[in-house]
C-alpha cells in the first residue's frame, strides 16, 4: 500500500510528465498541420547547388539534392504521425472488435477468432508487416495497413480478457435478464468498461507504430522518394554517414524525440489513471 506522501509526489510527477511531453506532442501536431507557414523551403525542390553542411541559411543543411532537411523534416512529421495513428486506429478497431466478440459469444465465435489471433502471433510484429508488405507492395498506405495488423493481437486479447471481467458483474447479467440486446449491452455497458486499459494500449503503440513504419521505410518498404518521410530521409544519408553527418542524424533525432514524448505520455497516462495509485 502506497503512503499518502508517495501517492502525492507520483501524481505530481505524473501530471509534469503529461504536461512536458503533451506540450512535445502538440507542437509535432501543429507542425504537421500547418507545415507550410514552418518551413522555410519547398522540400522536395532539387537545388543546383548540392548537399551543404549546416549553416545559417539552411540549418540542419541540405542533401545531396540540395533539398532543405529542416522542411523536410517540418513536412514530415505529417507522414510519420499519420503513420503512427492511422496503424493504431487499425489496430484498435479491428482487434478490439475481435476480443469483445471472442468474449462475449464465447463457443465456436471464440475459439475461430483465437485461433486466428494466436497464428498472427506466430509470427513478430515486424516480420508479419514485412509479410504483409511484401504481399501488397510498398508504399506508405500499405505501411499503415501492414503496421496496423501487426497489432491486432495486442488489442484482441487485451479486450477479451477485460470483456470476460466485465461479463462477471452482476449488473450485466441483470441487463440479460430483463431483455436488454447484445448490441445494446456491448456498446452502452461492456465497451465503456474496457475503453481505459485500451487507450492506454494505443497511446503506447502509436510509438512502436511510428517506429516500425520508419523502419519500413528506412529498407525501402514504406514512403518513396521523393516523400519526405523520416525513415526513407535517414536511409538517404546512411551512404554519407560519414561525409555528411547531417544528412541521417537531424531525421533520426526527430524520431527519437518523438517516440520518447508519445511513450513518456502513455506512461503519465497510464500512471494518472491506474487503480492501483489512486487506493
Amino acid at each position: 500500500m502506497l503512503s499518502y506522501r508517495n501517492k502525492r509526489l507520483i501524481r505530481k510527477f505524473t501530471r509534469k510528465r503529461i504536461i512536458i511531453y503533451g506540450s512535445v506532442l502538440a507542437v509535432l501536431v501543429v507542425l504537421s498541420l500547418f507545415a507550410p507557414y514552418f518551413a522555410p523551403y519547398d522540400p522536395i525542390q532539387i537545388s543546383m547547388e548540392g548537399r551543404k553542411s549546416p549553416n545559417l541559411d539552411h540549418i540542419f543543411g541540405t542533401d545531396r539534392l540540395g533539398r532543405d532537411i529542416l522542411s523536410r523534416i517540418i513536412y514530415g512529421t505529417k507522414y510519420s504521425l499519420s503513420i503512427g495513428i492511422m496503424s493504431v486506429s487499425i489496430g484498435l478497431i479491428f482487434g478490439t472488435t475481435m476480443g469483445v466478440l471472442s468474449a462475449y459469444y464465447g463457443g465456436l465465435v471464440d475459439t475461430i477468432i483465437m485461433r486466428f489471433i494466436d497464428a498472427l502471433l506466430a509470427f513478430p510484429g515486424i516480420l508479419l508487416a514485412l509479410v504483409v508488405i511484401a504481399v501488397l507492395g510498398p508504399g506508405l498506405f500499405n505501411v499503415m495497413l501492414a503496421v496496423g495488423i501487426s497489432t491486432v493481437p495486442e488489442y484482441a486479447r487485451l479486450a477479451r480478457g477485460k470483456v470476460l471481467s466485465v461479463m462477471q458483474l452482476e449488473y450485466i447479467e441483470a441487463i440479460h435478464s430483463i431483455g436488454g440486446s447484445n448490441i445494446r449491452v456491448i456498446l452502452k455497458h461492456i465497451l465503456p468498461n474496457i475503453s481505459a486499459p485500451i487507450t492506454i494500449l494505443a497511446t503506447l503503440q502509436v510509438g512502436n507504430a511510428i517506429l516500425v513504419g520508419s523502419g519500413l521505410s528506412f529498407l525501402g518498404m514504406g514512403a518513396q522518394p521523393p516523400t519526405p518521410e523520416w525513415g526513407l530521409m535517414t536511409a538517404e544519408g546512411r551512404s554519407f554517414m560519414s561525409q555528411a553527418w547531417w544528412i541521417s542524424t537531424f531525421p533520426g533525432i526527430a524520431i527519437l524525440i518523438t517516440v520518447i514524448s508519445i511513450n513518456q505520455f502513455g506512461d503519465g497516462l497510464r500512471e494518472a489513471i491506474d487503480p492501483y495509485l489512486k487506493e
